[in-house]
C-alpha cells in the first residue's frame, strides 16, 4: 500500500523486498525530473530516511518535533489537510464522504464484525485499556443480536 507523504511529494510503498521511496531533488538539463530512492525494510526506517533528507536540505530551519503530519520543514500541516484529502478520494469513488474519525470508527467496527477478537483491536487501535475500544467502537450490530438469540434458543430448546 503506498502512501503519500505530508508535504505531497514522492510517496512509500511496499514491495515484495521490503518499502522503497521515491522523491524528486530536482531537474537535469533536459527539464526531466531528477529522482532519489529510498530502501529499508520497513515503512518506518523509509520515513526516517525522508525525514533526514528533508532535514539535510533545510538544515537549521527544520524543527524535528517528531510529526506524523508535517511538511519538509517539521512544521505541522493545517489540522483539516488530512479531511481535505479524505473526501477528495471518497468524491472521486463516489462514495459519501465522512468525517476523519468516522473512519476510524468504521475500521474498528469492521474488525468487530469479522470476528477480530477485542484485544487484538485495541492493539490496533492504540488504546491503553481495552474498554476504551469496547464501550466506544462496539455497538451491537444486528446480524450478532440475531446470531447471540439463535445461540440461546439452541440452548434452552435441548
Amino acid at each position: 500500500m503506498a502512501t503519500k507523504r505530508a508535504n505531497g511529494e514522492g510517496s512509500i510503498g511496499k514491495y515484495k523486498d521490503g518499502w522503497r521511496s521515491r522523491i524528486m531533488i530536482g531537474y537535469n538539463e533536459d527539464g526531466k525530473p531528477i529522482r532519489k530512492e529510498f530502501y529499508g525494510k520497513t515503512q518506518k526506517e523509509v520515513k526516517d530516511k525522508l525525514q533526514n533528507e528533508d532535514i539535510l536540505k533545510t538544515g537549521e530551519l527544520y524543527r524535528n518535533n517528531n510529526y506524523v503530519f508535517c511538511n519538509e520543514l517539521g512544521i505541522p500541516i493545517d489540522d483539516k489537510r488530512p479531511l481535505r484529502n479524505l473526501k477528495s478520494i471518497l468524491n472521486s469513488l463516489n462514495i459519501e464522504p465522512i468525517k476523519f474519525h468516522g473512519l476510524r470508527k468504521t475500521y474498528a467496527t469492521r474488525l468487530f464484525e469479522n470476528d477480530v477478537p477485542p484485544k487484538t483491536v485495541q492493539v490496533l487501535m492504540g488504546h491503553y485499556d481495552i474498554s476504551i475500544t469496547l464501550n466506544i467502537y462496539t455497538q451491537v450490530m444486528e446480524d450478532k443480536k440475531v446470531e447471540a438469540v439463535e445461540k440461546l434458543d439452541k440452548i434452552f430448546s435441548l
